[in-house]
């Protein structure tokens, strides 16, 4: 607002400052739900006129997708690499899967905050490939959701296979 004019949202919350000549101004809305809020914003002048109301959608979101439960890894191939599915994964459950971390180790782990991603899989990918591997040792591995605002479970279920040579010669 500037200039004594007061803003009005969602026709309680007056925003006002009548000595401040800007245009820019914060507002704190204090949600507990994740979801969807519309909010309208109107200004209003010192002689009480109104401006049209404008609407806006804010997204509240803190939540991760779901854990990829469903993930299976199978050794055989050539004997350095392990494939990946996670298909039957459902994107829809949580609305804005983005994209996918895919984390191998050689140890098992319960917890990917402290390790890096191998590799990342967009949307709609529900298989990956892990190569360069050495024939004959276990490896674990897991697969997290992201969601468009980077939320993300750290706590994983990982899943092991060991390559192994299946191709004839």
């Amino acid at each position: 607002p500037a200039g004594g004019a007061t803003s009005v949202l969602d026709g309680e919350a007056s925003l006002d400052d009548p000595g401040a000549a800007t245009t820019v101004w914060r507002y704190t809305l204090d949600r507990e739900m994740e979801g969807l809020y519309i909010v309208s914003l109107i200004g209003r002048d010192r002689a009480g006129n109104h401006s049209q109301g404008a609407a806006v959608e804010i997204v509240f979101d803190d939540l991760p997708p779901p854990a990829v439960s469903a993930l299976t890894a199978d050794g055989r191939g050539n004997g350095t690499t392990v494939g990946l599915s996670w298909v039957g994964y459902d994107e829809a459950a949580h609305g804005d899967v983005a994209a996918y971390r895919l984390y191998h180790e050689t140890q098992p782990f319960v917890d990917v905050s402290g390790l890096s991603a191998r590799a990342t899989a967009a949307a709609g990918q529900f298989t990956w490939r892990a190569e360069g591997l050495v024939k004959g040792a276990v490896y674990w591995f897991a697969v997290v959701a992201v969601d468009r605002l980077g939320n993300a479970l750290s706590v994983v279920s990982p899943v092991s296979a060991a390559p192994s040579d299946v191709l004839a010669p």
